[in-house]
Protein backbone atom coordinates (compact mmCIF):
# COMPACT_ATOMS: atom_id res chain seq x y z
CA UNK A 1 0.00 0.00 0.00
CA UNK A 2 1.23 3.46 -0.96
CA UNK A 3 -0.08 7.05 -0.16
CA UNK A 4 -0.29 8.95 -3.43
CA UNK A 5 0.33 8.37 -6.73
CA UNK A 6 3.33 5.93 -6.89
CA UNK A 7 4.02 6.50 -10.83
CA UNK A 8 4.02 2.43 -11.76
CA UNK A 9 1.83 0.33 -14.02
CA UNK A 10 1.46 -3.29 -13.87
CA UNK A 11 4.33 -5.00 -15.93
CA UNK A 12 6.66 -3.10 -13.99
CA UNK A 13 10.08 -3.71 -12.03
CA UNK A 14 10.32 -2.06 -8.87
CA UNK A 15 12.86 -2.84 -5.57
CA UNK A 16 11.04 -3.47 -2.45
CA UNK A 17 12.15 -1.33 0.82
CA UNK A 18 11.29 -2.39 4.07
CA UNK A 19 12.46 -0.79 7.30
CA UNK A 20 15.18 0.87 5.84
CA UNK A 21 16.37 -2.12 3.71
CA UNK A 22 15.98 -3.25 0.21
CA UNK A 23 14.20 -6.82 0.34
CA UNK A 24 14.43 -7.89 -3.77
CA UNK A 25 12.94 -7.09 -6.79
CA UNK A 26 8.86 -7.07 -7.77
CA UNK A 27 7.01 -6.96 -11.00
CA UNK A 28 4.40 -5.14 -10.38
CA UNK A 29 0.75 -7.12 -11.39
CA UNK A 30 -1.99 -4.63 -10.32
CA UNK A 31 -2.28 -1.32 -9.04
CA UNK A 32 -5.73 -0.25 -7.49
CA UNK A 33 -6.54 3.26 -6.47
CA UNK A 34 -9.26 4.05 -3.48
CA UNK A 35 -9.25 6.04 -0.40
CA UNK A 36 -8.66 5.16 2.62
CA UNK A 37 -11.56 5.08 4.15
CA UNK A 38 -12.79 2.50 1.57
CA UNK A 39 -10.53 0.07 2.76
CA UNK A 40 -11.55 -3.14 3.48
CA UNK A 41 -10.04 -6.08 5.39
CA UNK A 42 -9.52 -8.29 2.83
CA UNK A 43 -7.08 -5.17 2.07
CA UNK A 44 -5.51 -5.98 5.55
CA UNK A 45 -4.89 -9.39 4.97
CA UNK A 46 -3.02 -9.11 1.78
CA UNK A 47 -0.57 -6.56 3.12
CA UNK A 48 -0.33 -8.97 6.27
CA UNK A 49 -2.61 -7.44 9.05
CA UNK A 50 -4.92 -9.06 10.66
CA UNK A 51 -8.29 -6.07 10.78
CA UNK A 52 -8.60 -2.67 8.56
CA UNK A 53 -8.35 -1.13 11.59
CA UNK A 54 -5.00 -2.54 12.61
CA UNK A 55 -3.80 -1.21 8.99
CA UNK A 56 -5.09 1.79 9.12
CA UNK A 57 -2.88 2.26 12.20
CA UNK A 58 0.43 1.44 10.63
CA UNK A 59 -0.56 4.18 7.86
CA UNK A 60 -0.72 6.60 10.47
CA UNK A 61 2.52 5.75 12.15
CA UNK A 62 3.99 5.74 8.37
CA UNK A 63 2.34 8.60 7.01
CA UNK A 64 1.68 11.21 9.64
CA UNK A 65 -1.45 13.51 8.60
CA UNK A 66 -2.95 10.36 6.28
CA UNK A 67 -6.81 10.87 6.54
CA UNK A 68 -10.14 9.48 5.86
CA UNK A 69 -9.93 10.99 2.11
CA UNK A 70 -6.53 10.27 1.52
CA UNK A 71 -5.57 8.18 -1.80
CA UNK A 72 -3.72 5.21 -1.66
CA UNK A 73 -2.55 2.76 -3.83
CA UNK A 74 -2.78 -1.32 -3.54
CA UNK A 75 -0.15 -2.54 -5.28
CA UNK A 76 -0.15 -6.33 -6.00
CA UNK A 77 3.15 -7.94 -7.21
CA UNK A 78 5.43 -11.22 -7.53
CA UNK A 79 9.01 -11.56 -6.68
CA UNK A 80 11.52 -11.84 -9.51
CA UNK A 81 14.51 -11.87 -7.11
CA UNK A 82 14.79 -11.87 -2.81
CA UNK A 83 17.78 -10.89 -1.70
CA UNK A 84 19.14 -13.52 0.63
CA UNK A 85 20.90 -10.85 3.00
CA UNK A 86 18.02 -7.74 2.90
CA UNK A 87 20.58 -4.54 1.49
CA UNK A 88 20.64 -1.55 3.90
CA UNK A 89 18.83 1.06 1.60
CA UNK A 90 21.37 3.57 1.84
CA UNK A 91 24.25 1.44 0.44
CA UNK A 92 21.60 0.16 -1.94
CA UNK A 93 20.78 3.24 -3.58
CA UNK A 94 23.65 5.27 -3.00
CA UNK A 95 27.21 4.32 -5.33
CA UNK A 96 29.23 6.97 -4.65
CA UNK A 97 32.60 7.57 -2.15
CA UNK A 98 30.79 9.61 0.30
CA UNK A 99 27.78 9.33 2.47
CA UNK A 100 25.00 11.73 1.93
CA UNK A 101 25.50 12.91 5.77
CA UNK A 102 29.33 13.07 4.10
CA UNK A 103 28.30 15.42 1.67
CA UNK A 104 25.66 17.21 4.01
CA UNK A 105 28.48 17.94 5.58
CA UNK A 106 30.83 19.57 3.44
CA UNK A 107 28.17 21.41 1.43
CA UNK A 108 27.29 22.82 4.93
CA UNK A 109 31.07 23.63 5.40
CA UNK A 110 31.94 24.83 2.56
CA UNK A 111 28.83 26.78 0.39
CA UNK A 112 28.19 30.01 1.61
CA UNK A 113 24.90 30.09 -0.50
CA UNK A 114 22.74 27.58 1.25
CA UNK A 115 19.19 29.52 1.86
CA UNK A 116 17.50 28.74 5.14
CA UNK A 117 15.43 25.38 4.48
CA UNK A 118 18.84 23.83 2.45
CA UNK A 119 20.57 24.17 5.30
CA UNK A 120 17.81 22.69 7.36
CA UNK A 121 17.54 19.90 5.40
CA UNK A 122 21.60 19.44 5.67
CA UNK A 123 21.97 19.70 8.82
CA UNK A 124 18.93 17.16 9.99
CA UNK A 125 20.98 14.81 7.37
CA UNK A 126 24.63 15.26 9.18
CA UNK A 127 22.65 14.57 12.72
CA UNK A 128 20.61 11.33 11.41
CA UNK A 129 23.17 9.72 9.41
CA UNK A 130 20.64 9.14 6.52
CA UNK A 131 18.25 9.99 4.18
CA UNK A 132 15.73 7.47 5.45
CA UNK A 133 15.91 9.50 9.63
CA UNK A 134 15.95 13.09 7.89
CA UNK A 135 12.91 12.28 6.00
CA UNK A 136 11.41 11.44 9.14
CA UNK A 137 12.43 14.22 11.16
CA UNK A 138 11.14 16.64 8.64
CA UNK A 139 7.76 15.21 8.35
CA UNK A 140 7.66 11.36 7.57
CA UNK A 141 8.91 9.09 5.06
CA UNK A 142 7.07 10.68 2.05
CA UNK A 143 10.03 13.52 2.43
CA UNK A 144 12.55 11.18 1.19
CA UNK A 145 12.05 12.79 -2.28
CA UNK A 146 13.22 16.03 -0.96
CA UNK A 147 15.90 14.98 0.79
CA UNK A 148 17.32 12.80 -1.99
CA UNK A 149 17.02 16.13 -4.54
CA UNK A 150 18.92 18.15 -2.18
CA UNK A 151 21.73 15.70 -1.30
CA UNK A 152 22.09 14.65 -4.91
CA UNK A 153 22.53 18.49 -6.27
CA UNK A 154 25.45 19.18 -3.36
CA UNK A 155 27.05 16.10 -4.93
CA UNK A 156 27.56 17.41 -7.68
CA UNK A 157 29.38 19.94 -6.68
CA UNK A 158 31.48 17.46 -4.04
CA UNK A 159 34.16 16.48 -6.64
CA UNK A 160 34.48 20.23 -7.43
CA UNK A 161 34.70 20.79 -3.68
CA UNK A 162 37.09 18.37 -3.06
CA UNK A 163 39.03 19.34 -6.29
CA UNK A 164 39.61 22.87 -5.52
CA UNK A 165 40.64 22.20 -2.01
CA UNK A 166 43.48 19.87 -2.94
Amino acid sequence: IRVGNPGIKPGDQVFVHCGGYVLGRVKILSVIKKKVKDLRDEDAWFDGFSTRDELIRALKRHYPGIGSNTIIHLLTFKWIEKYPVPIFSEKFAWKYDMTPAEVAKVALEKLDDLNEDEKLILKILVREGSIRKAAIKLGGLKMRGLVRAEIFKYFKLYHFISESSR
